[in-house]
């Protein structure tokens, strides 16, 4: 699902309240061309084991481009997340 970022025109603040958002959203990845790390947002959707990739792109589909599934499987290990893909 993709939605606006009803955050966007808030003058302070935004990163944190749109990283609650997500979380309460349930996200396991979060793509972002910021670089947050050691920002206030990082540490929200960290501590929840939420995986941050940063990525260069600004569109869905450079995002699609740049980033091949088999990324987000090869973290979702690391976050305790099950693809389907895991020897039993």
């Amino acid at each position: 699902m993709i939605v606006a970022n009803s955050f966007a025109g808030h003058p302070k603040g935004r990163g944190l309240e749109v990283a609650h958002w997500l979380l309460e959203q349930r996200v396991d990845v979060v793509i972002t061309p910021d670089d947050i790390r050691d920002k206030g947002p990082w540490h929200a959707v960290g501590d929840a084991r939420v995986a941050v990739i940063l990525i260069q792109a600004t569109t869905l589909a450079q995002v699609i481009e740049a980033l091949p599934v088999a990324d987000v499987t090869e973290a979702a290990p690391l976050l305790g997340v099950r693809t389907g893909n895991e020897d039993t």
